[in-house]
């Protein structure tokens, strides 16, 4: 249960274990129970002593997309891959952070495209994710999305334009 691990934890940084791996397992313990925000503050403790650790920045990445963060968690999944190019649960949460920021926006049509070559590339690496799978299969044939030069805002499909 993670609220059992959230207290193991928090027992041993009170006992003087400030070490990576216990703001890290925190960080996760935080995940699991769904608290973002703690999760995003434990895993930015363990970044601050270890802060080429890819799996570090890896869980922070997915918890500042969790927390609502897009932009940090963004920041986090390339970092992640400038320290790995090959890592492909970096790779399909950056896609999945870029299509998020594309769908809360589609006036960013840049990114749907960005997001469906990370995804591909992260099958190249890893051809074990179904989930992967479908998002590809959900988002390749996005209809394009028409944005009006005059208020830059997508046009309404319903208009025949």
């Amino acid at each position: 249960k993670p609220e059992d691990a959230i207290r193991k934890y928090k027992d041993a940084l009170e006992r003087g274990n400030d070490l990576p791996q216990i703001w890290y397992n925190l960080g996760n313990a935080y995940l699991q129970a769904g608290d973002f925000k703690l999760a995003v503050s434990a895993l930015e403790r363990a970044k601050k002593t270890a802060p080429d650790a890819a799996g570090v920045r890896q869980q922070l990445g997915y918890a500042y997309y969790r927390a609502g963060t897009h932009e940090k968690a963004e920041a986090e999944y390339r970092h992640v891959l400038d320290l790995d190019a090959r890592n492909w649960v970096a790779t399909s949460g950056l896609g999945v952070v870029l299509m998020s920021r594309f769908l809360a926006n589609p006036t960013l049509g840049d990114l749907h495209q960005q997001a469906i070559v990370l995804w591909e590339k992260s099958l190249k690496l890893n051809g074990n994710q179904p989930q992967v799978r479908r998002l590809l299969d959900r988002y390749r044939t996005m209809p394009k999305i028409k944005i009006d030069p005059r208020t830059g805002l997508p046009r309404d499909p319903r208009l025949g334009e």
